[in-house]
């Protein structure tokens, strides 16, 4: 019992920290965007690389994929965001020190235990589970498929219809899944449509066009194609990741069952 709890613990703290960082609450309090890249001389990067590590670090926390290396990352830009804020602020008393610092103690409380007990394609990738790949694609298969199908209810009766922007979000804002247009809704919740169709019997070939659809589509938001954001990328490239990772075990058991022989 107590290395469930422990398990299920370490999962609980995974994905609330994957959820702050979809929200984009972290990077703006760490205030390391422009200090890490000029440290670095990365000045003419900072445009892209740290969003690209944002995420990142959403994708590997919340679908629980090298979890150890998100907290690795998520420790070292909380440790620079803390030296940033105490040089800036005028010593370790200045104002959110010690709240970035408990920020890279919970990243390191990961680096150490790891993704935990549930929902982590981690542990897909060390028993090779069919059960628990096709589980995971079919929860991350019906998340993008109703982000995908609200983005369209809202999108209804929109002007212009394929270039609106509408925002997903749960009401007083306390979680948003990102800033969509209806192309990329479609894309989305084709991608989930498809990625669940691929956890059923004998359908496992279906979770490949799920991953080239899911990806094309966090590739088209990151150069601008598609509209969106951290949020909307991150979904897309979750279900990309998810598909990629489920496929093989999948694919190894006939389908999703892997009880049917």
């Amino acid at each position: 019992m107590g290395n469930r709890a422990e398990g299920l613990a370490l999962a609980l703290l995974r994905v609330a920290l994957g959820l702050l960082w979809l929200q984009d609450l972290i990077l703006p309090r760490l205030a390391v965007q422009s200090w890490t890249a000029g440290s670095l001389g990365l000045d003419a990067a900072a445009g892209w690389l740290l969003p690209s590590l944002e995420v990142g670090l959403v994708v590997t926390l919340l679908t629980g994929l090298l979890v150890r290396v998100a907290g690795a990352v998520g420790a070292a830009l909380a440790v620079t965001g803390a030296v940033n804020l105490a040089t800036a602020g005028g010593g370790p008393g200045a104002p959110g020190v010690w709240a970035v610092a408990l920020l890279a103690v919970v990243h390191a409380v990961l680096l150490v235990g790891g993704a935990g007990s549930w929902g982590a394609l981690d542990a897909v990738r060390r028993t090779g589970d069919a059960a628990q790949a096709a589980a995971l694609g079919r929860s991350w298969g019906l998340l993008a498929l109703t982000a995908g199908v609200a983005v369209a209810v809202l999108a209804r009766g929109s002007a212009p219809l394929w270039t609106a922007q509408h925002v997903i979000e749960l009401p007083r804002g306390l979680l948003s899944l990102g800033t969509w247009d209806l192309p990329g809704a479609l894309v989305a919740g084709g991608a989930g449509l498809v990625l669940l169709i691929g956890t059923a019997p004998r359908m496992s070939p279906m979770v490949l066009v799920a991953l080239l659809v899911a990806g094309g589509g966090a590739v088209l938001v990151v150069i601008g194609v598609l509209a969106g954001g951290v949020a909307t990328a991150s979904l897309l490239a979750a279900v990309a990741v998810v598909a990629a990772v489920c496929a093989p075990h999948l694919q190894g058991a006939g389908g999703g069952g892997g009880d049917d022989g």
